[in-house]
């Protein structure tokens, strides 16, 4: 499914200045319309629409910043009018044109990149599936995160019992890494306690089957699916969720411990979350504050950039979960069953985890304000119920603010969209209730 994306954008970029309708696109690649469209979105993040306005708004200001006169190529990219175009620029950008430009004083054409995205139909599931000694029948359904908003391109449930994971081409050597340390870290919690999602040797014996097609060689791997549920958007504001958050939070710090004693034993680098959040994140951030009014001030960046020069060296490091989201969390009779997901395990901030999974949920909540308000309650009680079970340090407690912003500042910096802006803005309007929790 991945080329006949590729196709459709191939088109897409060729043609900006044609009309061009989601129907068209679908039919090129023989597609229904539904099909192609929930396609393209899950691979491309965009809707087929908001996707063609944006490449077109991206060559317009290419061509306005190498000279042409905005009035005079509008109309060659599909709009009516400047005015037209204008409003789509400041809603898709978050500013006029001419302050976009002075802000970034440049503006490069992106390539469009789909590698390690994968889509593929139940039937070419099922014949990946022929690898393992499992009922071939068994129910093929979608893996769901981003609070069920999203559908994961790389992996889906089998039955009751299994996920079937897409770890990328023959080629790619970080999607192996990955994938075995995911194999090290779930064996290791497993034989402590935490349930985790263990590999089920294919029909050779292998940990992985690789799965030739006419675009290349393919590697998937089956495993185990944990009993129980996985931390569902519900679960997080029901009338529970201050001990959801708690058996939350004791859950990551239990993995904590256990990571701790297995550090050795995982391949794996050791990061800075500090030194990336002021040396790469910090300046784009300060250009994003300026083009869409995040309204922080000089005297916040200040404070961030001199407060988190020194805590890196001051905080306990070990090795941690680095990816630790609601879906990798999974909940039976109130209690965490087991954690899942550790491709991206790596060396750092212990707080992080736990400060990690607060944000993840943040980012998946609705921007409603009764909401946005709970969730300083489900941030403490992450915190407090990490802390029971494997105590923070003075430091870290103090440290809890400039370990959320520095989060929240790679992904913002990273991602760049509303929902990532929102965030950033809230938390620093409740530093003083965020540094109150202990």
């Amino acid at each position: 499914m991945q080329n006949e994306v590729k196709t459709a954008i191939e088109y897409i970029e060729r043609n900006l200045k044609a009309d061009i309708t989601s129907d068209e696109l679908a039919a090129m690649v023989g597609y229904s319309q539904y099909h192609f469209c929930r396609v393209f979105s899950s691979i491309t993040g965009e809707s087929v629409s908001r996707y063609i306005v944006k490449r077109r708004l991206d060559y317009l200001l290419a061509e306005i910043y190498a000279g042409r006169k905005a009035v005079d190529v509008v109309l060659e990219y599909g709009f009516d009018t400047y005015a037209g175009f204008y409003k789509a620029f400041v809603k898709m950008y978050g500013c006029s044109p001419k302050k976009y430009i002075s802000i970034y004083q440049t503006h490069q054409l992106k390539p469009i990149k789909l590698e390690g995205k994968n889509m593929s139909t139940h039937k070419e599931l099922r014949d990946v599936l022929v690898n393992w000694n499992i009922d071939s029948k068994l129910k093929i359904g979608d893996f769901l995160y981003a609070g069920g908003r999203k559908i994961a391109e790389d992996k889906w449930y089998i039955g009751e019992d299994y996920i079937l994971y897409f770890l990328g081409d023959n080629s790619d050597a970080k999607g192996l890494t990955a994938s075995q340390k995911h194999q090290t870290v779930s064996k290791a919690i497993s034989e402590q306690g935490l349930k985790a999602e263990i590999f089920v040797p294919t029909k050779m014996g292998e940990n992985f089957a690789v799965i030739e097609s006419g675009s290349g060689k393919h590697i998937f791997a089956l495993v185990n699916r944990i009993p129980g549920n996985r931390f569902s958007k519900e679960e997080r504001y029901n009338s529970e969720y201050l001990l959801n958050a708690k058996e939350c939070g004791a859950g990551i710090g239990k993995l904590a411990k256990v990571l701790k004693v297995i550090e050795n034993d995982v391949i794996c680098d050791a990061a800075n979350l500090f030194e990336g959040a002021v040396k790469w994140a910090l300046p784009i951030i300060k250009r994003k504050n300026e083009q869409w009014a995040i309204g922080l001030t000089n005297e916040f960046f200040e404070d961030f950039a001199e407060k988190v020069s020194g805590l890196y060296e001051k905080l306990p490091r070990q090795l941690i979960h680095r990816n630790i989201c609601p879906t990798s969390v999974y909940f039976k009779d109130g209690k965490v069953e087991g954690i899942t997901e550790f491709e991206m395990c790596e060396k750092n901030v212990r707080l992080f985890d736990p400060c990690y999974a607060a944000t993840s949920i943040l980012s998946e909540t609705e921007q409603d304000g009764e909401k946005y308000e709970k969730w300083l309650g489900i941030l403490a009680n992450i915190l407090q119920g990490y802390d029971q079970v494997n105590p923070l340090t003075g430091g870290e407690k103090q440290a809890i603010y400039y370990v959320i912003c520095s989060i929240v500042f790679v992904c913002l910096a990273h991602f760049g969209g509303e929902t990532d802006r929102v965030m950033l803005q809230f938390i620093v309007t409740n530093k003083d209730k965020i540094n109150k929790i202990f």
